[in-house]
C-alpha cells in the first residue's frame, strides 16, 4: 500500500490509532516530572499552528500544553480542550534547539504552578515527544473537501470529520476519533433518519492524499491495520452523541456502543 492517491476516514483513524495511544502514554510519563501541589492535577497535550517567523516566513510551531486544575473540580482530563483559549495561558516558555525549525514551546495556564525537578531533562523529554514523525505531521486545523461537502482534521488530539447540508448521505454529521479515551464519537446533529445508514458513506468517502501531511500518509500506509473494515454495533438515529469503543479482531474492528 504505497503512494495512494486517497485515504478513507477509517484508514486514517486505524492507521494512526497506535500513534495516538503511544503519545498519550508518553505524555503521562512526562507528567511525572511535574512538581504539583497536593490539591492540583495536570493534563498534558500537544497542539500546533503556523505562525509568521522573524523574517516574515511562515513557520510551524509545536506546543506542549499543560493544563492545571484543582482536584476538587473533578479531575477533568479532556485533552481535546487543551488547545482552546490559549490567550488565557499566562506562561509561555520557548526552547530554541539546534535549528529554527525545531523551536518548540510550552504553554501552561498557571505560571505559579509550573515547576519541574530537572528542567534540562524535562526539555529533552518534551522535545522527544513533540518531534516524532506523528507529532510533526499532525496539524490542528480543518481542511475542506469541497467536492465531498465535508471537512477533516488530523490533529494531535484525534481525527475529526464534519459534513455539511449538501452531503448526500447523513448531512450535518460529526464523525470523530477522540484520542484521549480511544473512542469514536458520532453525532447526528439534526436527527436525520438516514444517519445510521449513511455512516459508511461518510467513513468511506475518498480523502485526497494531498490534504494529509506526508509523514502522516506514510504512517497510515505502513500500518497494515489501516485497511481493516470498521463495523458498528448499537448505532441508532438518535440525536444524542454516541460513543463507541474499538475492539480489534483478526479481520475487522468492531465499534461497540458505550451504553
Amino acid at each position: 500500500m504505497n503512494n495512494k492517491d486517497f485515504f478513507y476516514l477509517s484508514e486514517i483513524i486505524l492507521g494512526l490509532r497506535e500513534e495516538y495511544i503511544k503519545t498519550r502514554i508518553e505524555l503521562e510519563e512526562l507528567k511525572k516530572d511535574l512538581i504539583l501541589e497536593n490539591n492540583v492535577d495536570a493534563s498534558l497535550g500537544v497542539w500546533s499552528k503556523f505562525e509568521k517567523g522573524v523574517e516574515g516566513n511562515t513557520e510551524r510551531h509545536n506546543y506542549l500544553v499543560i493544563k492545571y486544575e484543582e482536584k476538587a473540580e473533578g479531575l477533568k482530563r479532556l485533552i481535546n480542550e487543551l488547545s482552546m483559549k490559549l490567550k488565557d495561558y499566562t506562561l509561555k516558555k520557548e526552547f530554541a534547539c539546534d535549528f529554527d525549525w525545531s523551536r518548540y514551546y510550552i504553554f501552561a495556564n498557571d505560571e505559579r504552578k509550573f515547576n519541574v525537578a530537572n528542567e534540562a531533562d524535562f526539555q529533552k523529554k518534551t522535545y522527544d515527544v513533540l518531534h516524532t514523525d506523528f507529532n510533526l505531521g499532525a496539524l490542528d486545523t480543518y481542511t475542506k473537501l469541497e467536492d465531498e461537502n465535508m471537512s477533516v482534521k488530523v490533529g494531535h488530539n484525534g481525527v475529526y470529520c464534519v459534513t455539511d447540508n449538501f452531503k448526500r448521505f447523513a448531512p450535518n454529521t460529526g464523525f470523530d476519533y477522540y484520542a484521549y479515551n480511544d473512542q469514536l464519537v458520532l453525532n447526528n446533529y439534526y436527527g436525520n433518519p438516514a444517519f445510521a445508514a449513511g455512516i459508511n458513506e461518510v467513513m468511506n468517502t475518498p480523502i485526497p492524499r494531498s490534504i494529509v501531511n506526508s509523514r502522516i500518509a506514510r504512517i497510515v500506509e505502513e500500518n497494515p491495520k489501516s485497511i481493516l473494515p470498521i463495523t458498528f454495533e448499537g448505532l441508532t438515529n438518535t440525536k444524542e452523541p454516541q460513543s463507541f469503543n474499538l475492539i480489534e479482531e483478526d479481520d475487522k474492528v468492531v465499534a461497540l456502543r458505550v451504553r
